[in-house]
């Protein structure tokens, strides 16, 4: 199943976002959140 986070209003860089999204991209939620805290 595919999900699609928005971050909408925020004051980033796209490379910024981009490294985030690299970060996380097809890892489990689980995975991910723990990489994101």
């Amino acid at each position: 199943m595919e999900t699609i986070a928005k971050h909408r209003h925020a004051r980033s860089s796209a490379q910024k976002d981009r490294l985030v999204a690299d970060l996380i991209r097809c890892k489990k939620v689980s995975v991910a959140m723990d990489s994101l805290t």
